[in-house]
This record gives C-alpha cells, sequence and structure tokens, in this order.
C-alpha cells in the first residue's frame, strides 16, 4: 500500500500521512542520546513510525469496504486497542477517517485493487484526450515556441515546451477547480491519498491532468517533452 498527499508546493509542511512520518523521523535523527547510538535510535524510531504507518494504512483500506469500529479497526491494524485507539484518533484528527457514534468511516479517498477497471479508465480516457488535443495543437505551440528568446538562445525547444506545459496544467488545473471538478490545494490543504500497490502505476493523482512518463503510450511524450507535472 501507499499513503500519498497532494497539495501545491507552497501548502508544505503539509500536515499529513505520510508528511509527518518523514519528519518524525528526522526529530528522531536529531534525538540527545550518545553519537555512539544515535544511528542505532534513529533505525528503531524510523521502523517504528514506518509499522504506524503501515498500521494506519491497513485500517484505511479496511474502512474502503465500509464502516468499522474501534475492535474490528485494531484487528485489520494488527493493533491491541490502546495502540489502534491512539491511531484513530490520530487519524481523526488528521482528517483521514470520521467516528459516528462507535464506528469509523473513511474520509479521504481509498484506492483498493477493485477499483483496477475504475482507475483503468480514467487513465484511458486522460491518454486519449492529451493525444488528440497533442495531436491538433503540438506543431502550432513549437513554432510559437521557436520565437522566445530562450529558444532562440539554444535551449532546446522540447525543455522550453516542458515549462510553458507547466502554465497550461496549472491554469487548467484552477479552472477545475473553480468549477469543482478538482480539489483544491490549498483548502483544506493538502489532499491525502492511500492506494494498494497493485494500481500504483495507474492511478490518477487528485488534482492532476497531465499524463505520466512512464509507461511509454502514444503522444506521452513528443520531442524530450515531459508531459508529467510533478
Amino acid at each position: 500500500m501507499a499513503l500519498t498527499s497532494f497539495g501545491d508546493h507552497f501548502s508544505v509542511p503539509r500536515h499529513t500521512f505520510p508528511d509527518i512520518m518523514w519528519r518524525m523521523s528526522g526529530a528522531v535523527s536529531r534525538a540527545q542520546v550518545d553519537s555512539a547510538v544515535l544511528g542505532d535510535v534513529a533505525g528503531v524510531g524510523s521502523d517504528a513510525i514506518d509499522r504506524t504507518g503501515q498500521a494506519a494504512g491497513r485500517m484505511l483500506l479496511a474502512l474502503r469496504e465500509g464502516p468499522l469500529n474501534a475492535v474490528s479497526l485494531s484487528r485489520h491494524a494488527g493493533l491491541d486497542s490502546t495502540g489502534a485507539e491512539h491511531l484513530l484518533a490520530l487519524l481523526a484528527g488528521l482528517g483521514q477517517v470520521r467516528r459516528t457514534g462507535a464506528t469509523y468511516r473513511a474520509a479521504i479517498p481509498v484506492f483498493g485493487r477493485r477499483d483496477s477497471g475504475m482507475v483503468a479508465g480514467l487513465v484511458t480516457l486522460r491518454r486519449s484526450v492529451m493525444t488528440e488535443w497533442l495531436g491538433r495543437n503540438y506543431d502550432a505551440m513549437r513554432r510559437f515556441l521557436e520565437r522566445l528568446s530562450a529558444v532562440r538562445a539554444g535551449v532546446p525547444n522540447g525543455q522550453a515546451f516542458t515549462q510553458i506545459w507547466h502554465y497550461v496544467f496549472g491554469i487548467t488545473n484552477r479552472q477545475l477547480i473553480e468549477r469543482g471538478i478538482f480539489a483544491h490545494p490549498y483548502i483544506p490543504a493538502p489532499v491525502p491519498r492511500l492506494h494498494s500497490r497493485g494500481i500504483r502505476q495507474q492511478l490518477v493523482v487528485p488534482g492532476l491532468l497531465a499524463l505520466r512518463r512512464t509507461p511509454a503510450g502514444p503522444g506521452m511524450m513528443r520531442d524530450g517533452v515531459d508531459l508529467h507535472p510533478g
């Protein structure tokens, strides 16, 4: 499984999983201990933090199937009741789960293997839209970019296009946000997500429009142009 988050670069630090885990690992590595064992302390701390993230992921994947109580979630996570209580309180505080009475619901997008068909359909649609758009517009954009001082000074056309592409998908994302189709990268920034690794390569990241650089496909790269906005 993979915990990830999406938000504008200016939304960092992101107060969610997995970002807080990285900062916790950094804090452990700066612990005030004998320098001779600092590496070991950091390793043990990092392992414990990683296990916490894995337990949170197992809880969220279980909630993908519907609401559950704390006892069921503790079994899915492999935690005792106290550990599950602490982790659920953290997930609720981060806005990743919601509690209603004795049950919890996932409050973020969670994608499991049974979502692969839906995700694959979205990727296919995205690829066809972008391939068609590039086929109609890339040559005209290339001719336009040749007028830029950077290209005239020797910057490869593909690199110039990659830079301009960031403005294109940025403006597009803003319009989709204004229409309520995409999540806003600041409010209530950022957007966390969990997915099983079985669909990682095909997953559409919330808020992203452009195509992944891999796996290769028609229209995904031209003249060394990177269409992935990451």
